[in-house]
This record gives C-alpha cells, sequence and structure tokens, in this order.
C-alpha cells in the first residue's frame, strides 16, 4: 500500500527493507542500531542487500521465516510501527493501526473500508 502524500521511491525502499529482514534473518532496526555504533560495525554497509533503515521485519512461524514485512514513507519509528502491526497470515492487526493507514483491495484497485 501507498500512502497519497508518499513518494514514489519508498515502493522499492520498503521491499529492500523486507528482503533485507528476510535474508539476514532480523530486523532492519538491527543494523540501524550497530551502524550507529559506528567503528567496527561500518563494514555492515557493504553487505549485498543490507539496509540500515528500520521498517524491516521477519514473519516468524513456527520459529520459521516465512516472509517478511518492509514499510516507508513515514519516520523510521512510523515504519517500524506499521510494519510490526502484520499477522504472519498478512492480516492487519487494526486495532493497532486504526485510522493510521488505508488498505486497497489488490485485485479491486480499491480502497477498503475501515
Amino acid at each position: 500500500m501507498k500512502g497519497d502524500n508518499c513518494q514514489y521511491a519508498s515502493i522499492e525502499i520498503s521491499l529492500h527493507k523486507a528482503r533485507a529482514a528476510a535474508r539476514f534473518r532480523r530486523p532492519t532496526v538491527v543494523f540501524e542500531r550497530l551502524l550507529a555504533k559506528g567503528g567496527y560495525f561500518a563494514y555492515l554497509s557493504t553487505l549485498d542487500g543490507m539496509t540500515g533503515s528500520r521498517g524491516g521485519n521477519p514473519l516468524v512461524v513456527g520459529g520459521k521465516i516465512i516472509g517478511a514485512i518492509g514499510a516507508s514513507g513515514g519516520s523510521g519509528s512510523q515504519d517500524d510501527t506499521i510494519s510490526l502491526a502484520f499477522a504472519p497470515d498478512g492480516t492487519l492487526a487494526t486495532d493497532t493501526l486504526a485510522g493510521v493507514v488505508d488498505l486497497w483491495d489488490p485485485a479491486s484497485g480499491q480502497r477498503l473500508p475501515p
């Protein structure tokens, strides 16, 4: 989903965050925090597919990663909140985000009711 006033680059950024969370088997906020320490952890920025920006979280079911969610377009904290609000079955935890995001039906292209 993309908010009406969100930059188009956020689509690719969110996909990149999801891929990084799945490939490295950890939330992208881990990289953000390690990079902030500098020094020894500076090498992380050289890893292919790594992103040092929060908002990417793996989906774990039964201790196994089944995918990942990436969000972009808000602040880092907002992106992280959005990506954490999805349940492993892909449904939105609507109590957490009621009124914060718009959901769209990919088949029809229509906005879903709140």
